[in-house]
């Protein structure tokens, strides 16, 4: 099993893993996996008047005496009350849900700080962590919202849908901007507040926002929009085709639009690169227009993933779209996406687009017919690794001594006992020689020959490869050139180095001629590993591709970023 598709692993990584945010299949964990954490906290980056965090800090333990949909029908009633907001409205909204609701007195009088959505912002410092988690309930900041929403380019009186409008930030700032406004969510307070936002924000009219289940009811809705935007829950736990309910939400949103009609969606970064999202990125090519994806920097309180902003239109493909990091704003051509197995999206320039196809090209073998495995997980490093040898004892390797070609002296020792370890390999792996092992995280590809049958523990891993057309030591070379991280680093952008990805590297039919070279400097490197050598192995494999100095100052420059 160690040398399927997945590794198994162990508890102690999976431990680190939820401490990284990452699922146990390794992929990032979208909204920290804490569903039943208890934990509460305030979303500082909502809160821009510093009022605010003393005001719901204080109000916070009265949840114990007091329902939270109570407190937030009470504050909703007060600000309404305290606003100079359309009578009608306000006086519509108590009537619809005083019926349900409790009036808190004690709260009548009390001094609330101005605060943009400070509803939503109570509300979300109620929740815990686990309903926030299950739910996908985090909402978003007004400064990301605008962006978004400016995105649209969308003018006064055309239609608008929010189909999970949590506390209606993006329909707050749709109707200034003159919107016809649609709110749908499956959370009665966020629907509420968000009636109450909206009218307090100067609605003209009664806020069309419903609780819709909108996975399982949108193809109720007959009406058909201009424009759309939203930050949908990020969940895996979702029985659609889709690895995640966020590309369910977005693509069955895409279908309520007219046609021309624009969405912008935020979404995990992880919708751009991991294989369980490949189905969405197909369709993301193929059903709508693609206009641009934009990077943030921000994060929202308690999730530790970066996210993106996805543009699209109602239309058929374009060639290209826009990129847009940190306002660099690169133009990228769909074709490129063909590229990786997964349809992965990254960001490259047109000269390290065409450097790429110029390596692929050349391309004819593959490491698929390798065999490859984890390293020993002992379960308890502190209680098995020793830090000097002994009797009965033998060195094991950590990715921090795996150098390229080479590995440096071992900085533990342990008696080696399958039986009493977590999780092992076969132990044929462990004792093939020569092997390659490498690191598992790093932001360049990092391999080692060994050549003693040595162990390694979990962070590194173990390549057995099957290649019959390179010799052990040309593959090596290739592995550890400035080539092939680069290759890496643009398509895949990850710092784990996967098993599925490097299958997916193609290399090069070199003569016995470039084979004996790259050899004989591999072995030299092995013996000492200097600079030189290293830099000679890099220009011997920049020839063997015919690159020329403009085509490797590019990837010098991508591999110094």
């Amino acid at each position: 099993m160690f040398y399927g598709e997945e590794m198994p692993i162990s508890k102690s990584t999976e431990r680190i893993w939820k401490r990284l945010n990452r699922d146990l299949t390794g992929k990032p964990s979208y909204r920290a996996n804490k569903t039943g954490s208890s934990r509460r906290f305030i979303p500082k980056e909502r809160c821009t008047n510093p009022d605010t965090l003393s005001f719901i800090t204080e109000l916070l333990p009265s949840e114990d005496k007091v329902p939270l949909r109570n407190t937030i029908y009470t504050l909703s009633c007060v600000l309404l009350d305290r606003s100079d907001c359309d009578r009608k409205l306000a006086e519509k909204f108590k009537t619809e849900y005083g019926r349900t609701h409790n009036f808190v007195h004690k709260f009548a009088q009390v001094v609330l700080p101005e605060e943009f959505d400070l509803l939503g912002t109570v509300y979300q410092s109620f929740l815990t962590e686990g309903v926030k988690n299950s739910t996908g309930s985090y909402y978003t900041e007004r400064s990301v919202a605008q962006e978004l929403l400016d995105s649209l380019e969308a003018k006064p009186g055309a239609s608008f849908l929010d189909p999970c409008c949590g506390s209606g930030t993006f329909l707050i700032l749709a109707q200034e901007m003159g919107l016809k406004i649609c709110g749908m969510d499956s959370d009665p307070i966020a629907v509420m507040i968000a009636k109450a936002n909206l009218i307090l924000s100067g609605a003209k009219e009664y806020p069309d926002v419903r609780v819709i289940d909108f996975v399982n009811r949108w193809k109720s809705e007959r009406r058909r929009f201009d424009f759309a935007a939203t930050n949908p829950p990020w969940s895996s736990k979702t029985k659609n085709v889709y690895a995640d309910v966020s590309s369910f939400f977005f693509m069955k949103t895409l279908s309520l639009l007219k046609s021309g009609g624009k969405l912008a969606f935020l979404m995990p970064i992880s919708m751009l690169n991991i294989a369980s999202h490949r189905l969405f990125r197909e369709h993301l090519f193929s059903d709508c227009r693609l206009l641009e994806i934009r990077k943030f920097d921000t994060k929202f309180s308690g999730v530790q993933t970066d996210f993106v902003s996805i543009l699209a239109e109602k239309a058929k493909p374009a060639e290209r779209f826009r990129m847009n990091e940190s306002g660099e704003i690169r133009e990228i051509p769909l074709s490129i996406f063909q590229l990786t197995e997964q349809k992965t999206i990254f960001s490259a320039t047109e000269p390290e687009v065409e450097i790429i196809c110029k390596i692929l090209s050349k391309g004819e073998i593959s490491l698929a017919d390798s065999k490859w495995a984890l390293g020993v997980v002992t379960g308890n490093n502190k209680k098995h690794l020793k830090t000097k040898p002994g009797l009965g004892l033998e060195p094991i390797y950590t990715g921090k001594e795996i150098q390229p070609f080479c590995i440096d002296k071992p900085r533990y020792f342990v008696h080696y006992d399958r039986t009493v370890f977590q999780q092992t390999a076969p132990d044929e792996y462990y004792r093939t020689t020569p092997k390659i092992v490498y690191r598992f995280i790093s932001n360049h590809l990092v391999f080692a020959a060994e050549r003693n049958g040595a162990l390694v523990l979990n962070s590194a891993n173990i390549l057995i490869p099957n290649v019959p057309e390179l010799s052990f030591e040309a593959l090596l070379a290739l592995l550890n050139s400035k080539v092939y991280s680069f290759i890496y680093r643009v398509l895949f952008g990850q710092i784990k180095v996967l098993r599925s990805n490097l299958s997916q590297l193609k290399l090069p039919s070199i003569n016995p001629q470039q084979d004996d070279e790259l050899k004989s400097l591999v072995l030299a490197a092995e013996a000492n590993s200097t600079e030189e050598i290293k830099e000679e192995i890099n220009r011997a494999i920049f020839k063997l591709y015919g690159l020329d100095d403009e085509e490797i100052a590019v990837i010098r420059k991508r591999l110094e970023a």
